[in-house]
Parts: structure tokens; sequence; C-alpha cells
């Protein structure tokens, strides 16, 4: 560690809090100092410029590579007036991190993740945990952490143990969760001062349902912003003179929801801003650029793009995989004794191709490196035609059904043998999977596909049609959530009214496109969708998928059916059909990856991957809609009926491009209009429910005159209930039944039969 930098606990009171940037200069400016703060962020074990999915180099990603520019920054601004920081999702995300977790698997223990064995040996002065921090366990976690026990500081206040410490806190020396880095530091005149920079970190609380299977029972989840502001006072309490936040938390979903962030949000950046005390907030966990004038961000409110700042403070976002670098240049005057901010900008600097690899970090973690490349080639089966993702979001694919075939074939293994499932093995089991790899967010990664060729097929291949670490697990769910659950996969598409109009929605996440293999449904975007992209209901009437049928017959809405799915989507609080995580009935300690290799080697060579086409985009009428993908995928254009390559392209940050094709839109299929029938039971008087039997999932509702007494949907059988507050003698009320425009009603009094036959007295 650095020589001039000491753990710190400061116990006494110090002046108020930093002064406001561009605070008016009226007080004798007395010394002037400059100090820079870099930030890495979602490295996901990308250790160097290594592709470990495709087998290859990749000179756009590594920390070997930003090591380079941490050098340089340091260089520039002085040694002591930089600090550097890691805001999380460090230890998950490449097969090198899977091959590092074997190694511990086989040698349980205390040990130092290479990863933080690089970062120790780079000096960072603290670094935060990241959601994926927690999907190998927390025993993995605890070890690595104290492998690394006085070599790195470790700040995360929101996690905390049953008695309400914070997880971090045991493994650092001084035993807080937020630290002080007390630094001397050289102002503008040559001057040394002492400053103390406080650090804190939090993370998302939905690690709560993301890795419940790991976290509950052990672990609790604080909301972000409150428990920031308690680590703000903490460390302006203990003297703190500029406060850092480290949230692994995106800076939000949209411009027009930012200023409405709530506590127990996901992406929370831009409410840390208006944090007082807190200087500057370096964000992540969205895998996004700040700042960028042409990115997600850009048309957030109070948004300075040149300085790199939101609602006066500087922000920075370093993309994923060591592909940037988040630069802060902070500017603090002593006036009268204290210390406030004169200026402060944020910017990113991006790696290269030609930015060369420090030379000392990569022999630091050559071997580990050397031994993952070993580890991915190691061969599982043979497929016999190549596997690609380039069109997983516009036609039913390979990728995808690979895994959900897997997936299906495990739990109809575990449904034979494993009673926890024994209840439920006559339900109708569905499959679902998502294409996790399909041009990165938003489309800026032309690189970021699947694409494994046929032949034998390896570990490194099994990665690549699963990026992530997550473990299989079954819900039961109804048809309604079933529909809920397609619905929220349609937000994947723009609405499209006429030809040549855009078809992706590029803020909507691939990962969150899931297929339900098992149905065959049709997904029609003429219309909104009824979901936003974070779950949230915004069109309750809009209807995108239509036609849903299981073995041939559409389904019902309290129809009954098991969903294979992960541990994630499980787990949501928020994703539309899974009942806020709590629809869950089997839960596997087994990954997704290691149920699809298992699949590969008991197939014996005839591994039943090819998509059985079970949905399709439609619209209203026949349309041809644009989408992109990676130009690489020209060569399979062929393969789809409807689909055509253009002429136009784009180029990645990285120099790879994008092409844009054009997708033929079959009109919606008219589905077989059912008769509707309706029935209404004799109502006694005092009767609480009125009953009957209509067609099945027709709307029932019970009116008296024009008032709504009762609404509810048909069952399978066509029986319904309403349920009412009691009815009285010669009360006259009117049943209504709705389906596909259809409408019959029929009026009853209650006591006697249908309306004209004499009141009983």
């Amino acid at each position: 560690m650095k020589t001039a930098l000491k753990w710190t606990i400061a116990t006494a009171l110090v002046l108020p809090a930093t002064l406001p940037l561009h605070a008016p200069n009226v007080l004798a400016s007395e010394d002037v100092v400059k100090l820079r703060f870099l930030e890495t962020t979602d490295l996901h074990t990308n250790i160097t410029n290594y592709d470990y999915f495709q087998d290859k180099v990749d000179n756009t990603i590594g920390l070997t590579k930003v090591a380079t520019l941490i050098k340089q920054h340091r260089a520039e601004a002085g040694a002591d007036n930089t600090f550097l920081f890691d805001n999380g999702d460090t230890i998950q995300g490449t097969p090198f991190g899977d091959y590092v977790r074997e190694v511990h698997q086989n040698n349980p223990g205390t040990f130092e993740h290479p990863m933080y064995k690089a970062m120790a040996a780079l000096d960072y002065d603290a670094v935060t945990l990241g959601n994926h921090e927690f999907n190998f366990g927390l025993e993995f976690l605890y070890d690595v952490m104290e492998g690394s026990k006085g070599k790195l500081r470790f700040v995360t206040s929101n996690v905390k143990d049953l008695e309400g410490n914070p997880i971090v806190s045991k493994f650092n020396v001084d035993g807080q969760e937020v630290q002080i880095i007390e630094r001397t530091v050289t102002d503008t005149d040559g001057e040394t001062h002492t400053i103390k920079v406080g650090v804190f970190g939090v993370v998302p609380p939905k690690i709560m349902s993301w890795d419940s299977g790991n976290l509950q029972g052990r672990v609790t989840a604080e909301n972000i912003i409150p428990s920031a502001r308690e680590a703000v006072s903490k460390l302006k309490a203990r003297g703190a003179d500029v406060v850092v936040a480290l949230a692994h938390s995106g800076i939000g979903e949209s411009a027009a929801l930012a200023d409405e962030q709530r506590d127990d949000e996901e992406n929370v950046g831009y409410a840390l801003t208006k944090i007082d005390g807190l200087d500057m907030v370096m964000t992540g966990h969205q895998h996004g650029r700040f700042p960028d004038a042409n990115g997600m961000f850009a048309s957030f409110p109070n948004v300075d793009m040149a300085k790199g700042t939101i609602n006066g403070k500087p922000v920075v976002m370093a993309n994923n995989q060591g592909k940037d670098l988040g630069v802060i240049d902070f500017e603090l005057e002593k006036v009268d004794g204290a210390w406030r901010v004169l200026d402060a900008t944020a910017k990113l600097d991006t790696i290269t191709a030609n930015t060369p690899v420090d030379a000392e970090i990569q022999a630091l973690i050559e071997d580990d490196h050397r031994a993952t490349i070993e580890y991915i080639n190691r061969p599982v089966g043979e497929i016999q035609d190549d596997i690609q993702s380039y069109f997983a979001l516009v036609r039913d694919d390979s990728s995808v059904q690979f895994v959900t075939n897997a997936q299906k074939w495990f739990v109809e293994k575990e449904l034979e043998t494993n009673p926890d499932l024994a209840p439920y093995k006559g339900l109708p089991l569905l499959s679902a999977g998502a294409p996790f790899k399909a041009g990165g967010r938003e489309l800026t990664d032309a690189g970021y596909y699947t694409n494994i060729p046929k032949g034998q097929i390896a570990l490194k291949n099994v990665a690549d049609l699963y990026v992530y670490p997550n473990t299989l697990e079954v819900v039961k769910v109804t048809g309604q959530d079933v529909m809920d659950w397609l619905e929220m996969s349609a937000g994947a598409y723009k609405e499209v009214k006429a030809d040549g109009e855009p078809l992706l929605n590029l803020a909507f996440r691939s990962y969150n496109f899931d297929i339900l293999d098992g149905l065959t449904y049709e997904i029609d975007v003429t219309g909104p969708a009824k979901f936003d992209v974070g779950g949230k209901l915004v069109n309750a009437s809009a209807n995108r998928v239509k036609n849903v049928e299981y073995n041939g017959k559409p389904i019902t809405m309290d129809q009954e059916f098991l969903v294979a799915t992960n541990n994630y989507r499980a787990g949501s609080s928020s994703f539309p059909g899974l009942n806020g995580g709590n629809s869950i009935v089997y839960r596997s300690a087994y990954e997704t990856r290691n149920v699809i290799s298992d699949y590969i080697i008991a197939s014996r060579g005839a591994v039943d991957y090819k998509a059985d086409d079970n949905w399709k985009v439609v619209a209203d009428a026949k349309r041809l809609a644009t989408f992109e993908t990676a130009d690489a995928g020209k060569q399979y254009v062929d393969l789809y009926e409807g689909i055509e390559a253009t002429d136009a392209t784009r180029a990645d940050a990285a120099g790879r491009l994008f092409r844009s094709y054009t997708i033929a839109l079959d009109p919606v299929t008219e589905a077989e209009k059912v008769e509707l029938v309706l029935s209404v039971d004799t109502i006694k008087p005092g009767a609480k429910a009125v009953t009957g039997v209509t067609t099945a999932n027709a709307t029932v509702t019970l009116k008296d005159g024009k008032h709504v007494l009762a609404t509810t949907k048909a069952k399978a059988d066509g029986t319904y209930a309403l349920s009412v507050k009691p009815l009285k003698l010669r009360q006259t009320v009117t049943v209504v039944s709705e389906l596909d425009g259809q409408t019959k009603e029929e009026t009853k009094v209650v006591g006697a039969g249908h309306v004209g036959v004499p009141a009983l007295r």
C-alpha cells in the first residue's frame, strides 16, 4: 500500500460539511489542492484482454489494459493526489471467475482472489460489492475478502448480518464498513496538506431476491438512499473533507422518472446526487457510460455533460469489462482553515486497441490466465450446426432453445425422483429462456453475441450459451401469470404501425426477453406495451400477446403451470407474472451451466437444440419493420424466411459493425371465435354469491342498474361465482358476460326465476 496512506478511525467532529461547488469566493483563499479520483466498475472477472467465451484476444477489455491508464493518470496528477476505487461486480462474469471458483470448491478456505490480488498490486484505495459478488455464495465471498484483509478496504454499508453488522466490517483492519483515507497531498504551490477522503459503498437491495438461495435467513439488505445518508453523516462526523459514494447502482431507468426515484429502487444514482454532504457519485451496475453526450443518460434533468455533473456533482459510470476508466478531477481550496470545493469535472478515458497491457499485472495473473484457458477447452460434447444469437430478438433461436430444452430435461428428471416436486407432477411444464448475448445494452457491442461453430463443444461454449452462474428454479404460475410474463417480454418491441419503422426497443434488456417454450403464441407489435422496461404496469388494457396455446388448445387464466427458470427470474420482486418472488416451488443449488453440460453429455452426441418456432412477431397487417444486429449475422440471414440484410451499417466503439435488416411481419392469426353462452342459477334471498355457467375465460359482471356489484373471470370449465354482500328479496340484478367482443346478459329477481315470474310471497 502507499506509504503516505494509513488506516484511520477519526472520532472528533470537524467543521461543517464541505462548502458547495462554486460557492462565492468571499473569504481569504490560502491553498488550492487538485485531486484525481479514478473508477473501475463491472469488471466481471475480465482480468486481461482475453475473451474466455470465444477463446481469443480482445483488445477492447481487461483490467491489465486499464492498469496502464491508471498508472498514466497517477503520473499526471501525482500518486498521492490520486485515489482509485472499484465499484463491484468484480469476481463473477467470465470463465475466469468460474475457474477460480472451481479451484476454491476443490480447496475450500481463505484465499486471495486473482482480481483482488491485481487490485491490491494497483493500490486500490477501496472496493465495494456488486450484486454479482453474491452469486457464488457467502462462504466464497467471505473467503476471498478474508484473503485480501489488510490489502484492500471493503465498503458496503447496506448489507448486514442478522445481528445488524455490515458484512464487510470484519474484513477491514479497523472493523468499519465506511473508510477514511488520510493522505498527505501536495497543493498547487508545492506545499503539503493532510486530506481525509471518506468513502462508502451500496448495492441494490434486490440481491435478496436475485440470490435468495444464498442470502435469505443469513443477511439483510437495506435500501440504498437511507443507507447512503447515514454513511455520509458517519463519515462527516469522523472528519472527512471529501465524501465519495461507490454506488453499485445505475443512474436511473429514464429521464422522465429521474426526480421520482424511490428509496427501494435498484438504480438510484440520480437521487444520490441530491444528498447533502456527498461530493461525488461513482456509479455502475447498468453497464452504461457517463459522461457521454450520446449515452442513455444525456437527456436526464440537470445534467451538465461538458462538466460531467448531475445536480452540480461529478458523476462517473465507467462502462463494464474494463472498457473505460472513470476520471473525476476535484479542486479544493482552503478558506479560513476549512476545505471547500472550488471546481469538479468528470470524464471517461477509454482503452483502445493500442493501449498496452500492463506487464506487471499480466505477470501477476498469468498462471491463472493460462489455467483458465485449459479449463474452458475441456470437451463436453458435439453439435451438428452453428449456434448463434444474431437474430434471437426477432425469431425463435437455437441458442435459447438449447437452454430451455436442457432446463426442461433436468426438471423432468427431478419430477420423477424429487419428493419436493411430487405435489406438482401432473402440471404442464414450461421452460423459460432469454438471449443474454444480443448486442449488449442498447446495441452497443457488435461482438456480444453467441457464436459457436459446429463440431466439438467445450466448457467455453457452455459459458457462451449461458453467461451467468444462475441456479435453476421452478415456479408454479397461473395462465394469467403466464400472460403477464409474456406481456413483459413483449416490451422488447416498439409499436410498428407502418412499413420501415424500427422494431426493437433499445431500452429493453435482452435478458428480460423470456421465451416460454412449451407454449405457442404470437406477439402483435401494433399496439403499446403493457409494462415498461422495469416491469411497471403502464397500459392496463394492452394485449400484445395473442393466441397463446398449450398442446394446441388456448390456455385459461386459472390454468396452472410449472416453469423452469433461473433464480434471478424466479425470485424477482418486480418482474410481472412472478408474484413478487412468491411462486417458487423448487430451488436447485445446481447452476444452469452445469445443467447444460449434463444435458449435452447425457444426449451422447444427439443433442436436441433446434428452434421449434413456437413464437413469432406479427402485426395488424403485413408490415416490413427494420432492426439491427451484428454484420456477422449476414452469413446466416438465408436461414430466416422474411429477413433480409440492407446496405446500412454502423460501427460500435470498438469499430465492429452493426448492420440494418428488414423483417416481414405477418398479420396476427385470427383466433377462432368461441360462441358465448350464459346461464345464471336461481338467486335466493340473502345469497352472498351469484353463480352460473358461461364460456371459459369470459369476464362476468354483476350489476344492480348501473352500479357494478362484482366482477370475475370464468374458470376453465365455464363456471363462475360472483361474491357480493347479501342480496335482498325482490332485488333485481343483471349478470353480463363478455368475451372477444361478444356480450350476453341475463336479469334475475332475487327469490324468483327470470324477470316476469311472479315474486315470491
